[in-house]
């Protein structure tokens, strides 16, 4: 097998992976068990770019300290509680961003919460994000115009 065919095969064989990741991030993203993290509140614990991974809990089972995941206006924050408010039977969470100066202004309520983050994997964030994701899928399509006319080419008899 020529040195062009062995280097071309390993990018396919790494571009097709890559792709597959991607695929399983945003499913696991859709069913609310995997975030891309997209700004530098939480540095340096957490950075632009990484994934972390999330099991569901409620206010109560969560612990000062821990990383959540939530949901305000749209748009998904992770943040450290910093405080745990009870109040008769309502449990609400005061949060902030490591690298943030002051406390979110909201306190998060369990219909608010999405879940306690319990991995977070370095750079893969970046596989779910825009325009990453979608250069990715354009490099797996010239992937795989490039096998067909490749194999086309090799399997053509010689006259």
């Amino acid at each position: 097998m020529p040195l062009n065919r062995k280097l071309a095969s390993i990018a396919v064989t790494v571009i097709t992976v890559l792709a597959l990741l991607t695929v399983s991030i945003t499913i696991l993203n859709y069913l609310g068990y995997a975030y891309p993290v997209e700004g530098r509140s939480m540095l340096p614990t957490i950075r632009e770019g990484d994934l972390v991974f999330i099991v569901p809990a409620s206010t109560r089972d969560v612990q000062v300290g821990q990383i959540v995941v939530y949901h305000r206006g749209g748009i998904c924050i992770i943040h450290r509680v910093i405080e745990k408010i009870v109040s008769d039977n309502l449990v609400l969470l005061k949060t902030k961003g490591d690298n943030n100066p002051v406390p979110d202004p909201v306190l998060v309520s369990d219909s608010m919460l999405n879940g306690v983050v319990v991995v977070h994997l370095p750079y893969l964030g970046f596989l779910a994000m825009s325009p990453y994701r979608y250069i990715l899928a354009v490099l797996l399509g010239l992937c795989v115009i490039y096998e067909l006319f490749y194999e086309r080419r090799e399997k053509r008899p010689v006259k």
